[in-house]
């Protein structure tokens, strides 16, 4: 009970002595909701609806309290990683690590004080906020019977999209040792899918001749937590989809990146402080998985349309490569001449690199020359370049 009281006092204590992002967080919602609705509704309020129309004011209540309003989920996003990173940030100073983990508790319980510290700060503006506008709604007549369903989708929406950036920001926190490292660690957690799905869809573009993509995979989707969230809201917007399987996504995402937050932070050394990324052993990794797919998007658009266009894409990957590894290994050491020494996540770079351009070039697999069983065919055109180039 004595540890239960003192994990909730310090909650209280963390949010008291951020109360002026409290009370900024607080101001930017009841701006969002509460007065946007207000402007929204009272020009709606003088436009006269045609016979058998929708009331304006009932449309714009509703753009206002669900999940169509964008400022909204533009803000939202925001404060999701302002509070990631204000919550975590005493990691990049050593006197106040020190402080924290020198505490009589847990490392889960440590954790636990900031994370629904961060998390009450945005959940009770909102919660706060949304009600006003409800309340508003009612006072302008706007509200039909669609307008509390809508809202109840909206909360639960904005609540996921909070927690997806929110534990994606502190990840990035956790394993690196300075804020501008830590906003490059986030800005690759939200990017790096759609990075290596488009060096994948561009090369099979160069090189394959044979493989049609007539539809995006639904893959595509859940390459990125802001992606994902933005395709649900379209679909919910146009009813021509169900978002369910981006909640169970969301949820899915959530307690898998939570529950890696909390073992990373067991685990964090707390001198991690002075350093780029959090654990030494992690850069080598870290460099090879972000500089394969990067050099070879920068090459494809570098060598498009170039009359050798394999021999500048060879050229560019190479120089690309290389110039990115020494850039990544400045970014882990600080130190220009350990940045040109040879290192061994270079040379896998290379070699993968190789691998990889003389596979597509040979066709190792056979895409190109890969026939189907007479009854998997469904339809079947005839390409002749002699024809199709005729002006």
């Amino acid at each position: 009970m004595t540890s239960r009281n003192y994990l909730f006092n310090s909650i209280k204590e963390n949010i008291r002595r951020n109360f002026y992002l409290l009370i900024l967080i607080t101001l930017g919602l009841l701006a969002v909701f509460p007065l946007q609705t207000i402007m929204a509704l009272d020009r709606a309020k003088a436009i006269t609806p045609m016979e058998d129309e929708i009331n304006p004011v009932k449309i714009e209540f509703l753009n206002c309290i669900g999940i169509e309003n964008n400022m909204a989920t533009i803000f939202i996003g925001v404060i999701a990683v302002l509070l990631g990173f204000i919550g975590f940030y005493y990691l990049y100073s050593g006197e106040k690590t020190d402080f924290y983990h020198s505490l009589p508790l847990k490392r889960e319980e440590l954790f636990v004080i900031p994370f629904f510290s961060g998390f009450f700060m945005f959940f009770v503006p909102y919660l706060l906020s949304v009600g006003i506008t409800y309340l508003i709604g009612i006072g302008y007549h706007g509200v039909s019977a669609q307008s509390g369903f809508q809202a109840i989708v909206a909360i639960g929406m904005n609540i996921l999209f909070f927690l997806e950036l929110y534990v994606f920001a502190i990840l990035a926190i956790l394993l690196t040792g300075n804020l501008f490292i830590g906003i490059l660690a986030f800005t690759g957690f939200m990017s790096y899918g759609w990075i290596v799905y488009g060096a994948y869809h561009y090369m099979n573009n160069m090189f394959f001749d044979t493989l049609a993509q007539f539809q995006e995979p639904g893959i595509t989707k859940y390459l990125s937590p802001i992606i994902s969230h933005l395709d649900a809201l379209d679909l919910w917007a146009a009813e021509i989809g169900s978002i369910r399987g981006y909640v169970i996504y969301a949820v899915i995402l959530i307690a898998v990146v939570l529950a890696v937050d909390v073992c990373i932070y067991k685990i964090r050394p707390s001198e991690s402080f002075h350093k780029s990324v959090a654990f030494q052993k992690l850069q080598p990794m870290i460099k090879v998985c972000a500089v394969l797919p990067i050099s070879v998007l920068i090459s494809l658009f570098f060598s498009a349309g170039m009359e050798h266009e394999f021999l500048w894409l060879c050229v560019s990957v190479i120089l690309v490569s290389i110039v990115l590894s020494c850039v990544f290994e400045f970014l882990f050491t600080m130190d220009i001449r350990k940045c040109i020494r040879p290192q061994i996540s270079t040379g896998v770079i290379l070699a993968v690199l190789a691998v990889v351009l003389a596979g597509y070039k040979m066709d190792i697999l056979g895409v190109d020359e890969y026939l189907p069983e007479k009854d998997d065919v469904e339809t079947m055109s005839v390409y002749f370049t002699s024809i199709t180039n005729i002006k």
